[in-house]
């Protein structure tokens, strides 16, 4: 029988398996991001005749060694699933079994034991999408170009419309913290040590700071930069954040940290931000060819020439110049405004707060709009 009844209108997970273990990591999860319920049940339950199985959202079947598939009753109960989407989990089978799970026609087949990003995948099946949320990175080609600004800016610009996760993955200095004077003041050591303990509620305590609908994930912590659960770390807590909200921005530095590749490869759009003179533009380029070998292309990548303006004539680096040395066809620029960003800075407050009318201000709104304008219209 099941352990749980989902309250009415909420999504359902329909788990069947024998497997103590699998059915707890599926309800942490989900007690983690609170969007769901879990109704459990033996397998066997699932070949009855009176089982309820179209209800569910989404089904998760745990087939063991796959004898449970020779049932002369799967392929009815499998018919009655009524379009709902089914999720096989399995130990390693025999060849025959195989293929028996292939004629299924299921959405995934996982094998045991499953790691955090099989119950990703799987939670994100039943929100309808390969993706739970829309995931945008900002990194700078160099020290100073700007990202952690038009991170703070593109977080800003979203909180507008909903909720938005700023997750800033510079341990070393922690900059979108101390830009918006927000320190964060938690012991992390505990949960570095054993990312696995990271959960909804510490996500909370965690937290460096909120301004409206905009939450700040941001930690002085240069020694987590070479733990050996830095990467483990970094990626749950994009895991949870991800669950939790549609848009999350990540202020991303551009060291070859552990966790870079896979914090690229999986973001919807990638924005690297650079300054127009011969050192940065070939930091820029280095960057950008990195990025795209990590993506498998360059779709979804945006060019930023912060602190630029292009005159008519007598630019000693042109724009033509810099789409030839990056090999791109198009990039887009924001002026520089030293008083504007120190008066922010100094205030901690974001620059579209100091002044909404400002150059900068407006070309990076600009920028953000051709990044997020259907996205943030489609709210």
């Amino acid at each position: 029988m099941p352990k749980s009844a989902p309250r009415p209108g909420t999504r359902t997970l329909g788990i069947y398996s024998e497997d103590a273990g699998l059915r707890a990591q599926f309800a942490t999860r989900l007690a983690d991001t609170g969007r769901a319920a879990m109704v459990e049940a033996e397998p066997a339950s699932f070949l009855s005749a009176s089982a309820t199985t179209s209800k569910h959202d989404l089904i998760v079947l745990d087939v063991g060694d796959g004898a449970m598939l020779e049932d002369s009753r799967f392929q009815a109960a499998r018919d009655k699933l009524a379009g709902v989407p089914l999720i096989v989990v399995s130990e390693a089978l025999a060849p025959e079994r195989v293929r028996q799970v292939v004629k299924l026609q299921a959405a995934d087949w996982l094998r045991k034991p499953l790691l955090d990003q099989d119950i990703s995948a799987v939670l994100a099946q039943m929100e309808g999408s390969t993706s739970s949320s829309r995931v945008t990175t900002i990194i700078g080609a160099s020290g100073g170009a700007g990202a952690t600004t038009l991170a703070l800016m593109a977080g800003h610009y979203l909180s507008q419309s909903g909720t938005v996760a700023l997750v800033d993955l510079d341990f070393q200095t922690g900059s979108c913290g101390a830009y918006l004077n927000s320190q964060n003041e938690f012991d992390l050591e505990a949960v570095v040590a054993n990312p696995d303990r990271l959960d909804a509620e510490l996500l909370d305590l965690i937290k460096a700071g909120q301004r409206a609908n905009l939450e700040l994930y941001s930690f002085e912590r240069p020694d987590l930069v070479f733990a050996p659960t830095a990467r483990r770390f970094a990626l749950r807590l994009l895991d949870l954040l991800t669950l939790r909200h549609k848009e999350v921005v990540i202020d991303l530095p551009n060291l070859s940290t552990p966790w870079f590749d896979d914090v690229v490869r999986h973001s919807d759009d990638v924005v690297i931000v650079f300054e127009t003179n011969v050192a940065a533009l070939r930091q820029a380029k280095m960057l950008l060819r990195r990025v795209e070998a990590a993506r498998g292309g360059s779709k979804g990548i945006a060019l930023l020439a912060n602190k630029t303006r292009f005159r008519m004539f007598g630019n000693p680096i042109s724009r033509k110049d810099v789409e030839k040395l990056l090999g791109v066809d198009h990039f887009h620029t924001a002026v520089r405004d030293h008083d504007l960003l120190t008066d922010a800075v100094n205030r901690a407050i974001f620059p579209s707060e100091v002044s909404s009318h400002a150059s900068f201000v407006r070309q990076a709104h600009r920028f953000l709009s051709s990044v997020f304008g259907v996205r943030k219209s489609a709210r």
